[in-house]
């Protein structure tokens, strides 16, 4: 029997680890097709349930070096808080890695322009600082292009975060080489005769660094707003519900609403769930449904959509779908849907 599953994928640095993914997963038996999109770190997936079960497929991804969980419509404000502060920890990091570059690109200013105050007492230091400020940008911030790396070559492959890890890591190490010959054969750690030690090449390593995870920011802030059409969907859902409970009408979370309950709605009020009048009559908006600006009348027995808004009169109503069955929640799920999947050319 086939079933469909969408997880949430944390952890992708680039879109060849989407292609990764569905690279892996298409090996394992039972799988029948595979959509991982990168920009909305969600999958896709078609399965056979007798020969592979959710579980097997999340536990399949972590090993391959990412996090994986079964994507929920409800954690959207959990998703969206989460997304706000990996841009907060890469403008974080990108802020750090500038404050300790700006100083090496002085230093090259120094060689094309003669005039620029300091040459003479930073020239034989330049070699020691630039050695200092290199190494929290390499080893810290720039851990993440390690683990990335590592992630791709669990799988036998290379990604955007091996090619940058090889090639700060390449000139890191030769210049820390050039450094330590330097230092042992002239027996000091600073250049000689107010010269610079030659042939080093530390900003190197620290300037792609930190510009790389200026790239990440800014495509972590992108990522974020193709989520803005689901938030604004989210925002027509009123957060609490008046039910009738034995004798008493209470206010209560809209998450905690069951099938059955009465439900009281006001002139004015949002609908919070849908379900069925049982008493009173109204006139409702339903244009965020359907895009008639003209309000609908209802009588009893007939149905309400969660989110429309009621006009005029009273009324109670019993609720027939809550939580992720309304009609509101379908709408938002296939968004969703429509969000990790990728055209046939892809």
């Amino acid at each position: 029997m086939k079933k469909n599953v969408q997880l949430k994928i944390e952890g992708m640095h680039c879109a060849s680890c989407a292609g990764l993914i569905e690279k892996g997963l298409r090996k394992i038996s039972g799988i029948k097709s595979v959509s991982v999109n990168f920009a909305s770190e969600k999958a896709k997936i078609v399965y056979n349930q007798s020969q592979i079960s959710t579980q097997s497929l999340i536990k399949a991804i972590n090993k391959m070096g990412y996090q994986a969980m079964v994507a929920q419509i409800g954690d959207f404000e959990a998703q969206r808080k989460k997304r706000q502060q990996q841009i907060k920890n890469y403008w974080t990091k990108f802020t750090w890695g500038l404050v300790f570059s700006a100083p090496m690109f002085y230093f090259m200013l120094l060689d094309f322009f003669k005039f620029l105050p300091g040459k003479t007492i930073l020239f034989p230091y330049i070699g020691i600082i630039s050695l200092i400020l290199t190494l929290p940008v390499q080893f810290i911030i720039g851990v993440g292009f390690y683990k990335g790396m590592w992630s791709s070559l669990r799988m036998k492959t290379f990604n955007m975060d091996s090619l940058i890890a090889i090639g700060t890591s390449t000139a890191f190490l030769y210049s820390l080489g050039q450094f330590l010959v330097y230092a042992i054969s002239k027996g000091s750690v600073i250049g000689l005769n107010g010269a610079k030690i030659p042939d080093l090449y530390f900003e190197t390593a620290a300037f792609l660094i930190t510009f790389v995870i200026l790239g990440k920011w800014l495509e972590a802030r992108a990522k974020g707003k193709t989520s803005e059409a689901i938030k604004k969907l989210m925002g027509l859902q009123p957060k609490t519900a008046r039910v009738v409970r034995g004798s008493a009408t209470i206010d209560i979370p809209i998450g905690q609403v069951q099938v059955g309950d009465i439900i009281v709605v006001r002139p004015g009020e949002k609908i919070p769930v849908d379900g069925v009048i049982s008493k009173g009559q109204s006139s409702i908006d339903e244009a965020m449904l359907t895009g008639e600006s003209i309000p609908v009348e209802k009588n009893i027995g007939d149905q309400v959509i969660g989110a429309t808004i009621n006009k005029h009169g009273s009324f109670e109503f019993r609720a027939t779908k809550v939580g992720a069955q309304t009609a509101l929640s379908q709408i938002i799920r296939l968004i969703e849907e429509a969000q990790a999947s990728k055209a046939p050319i892809q």
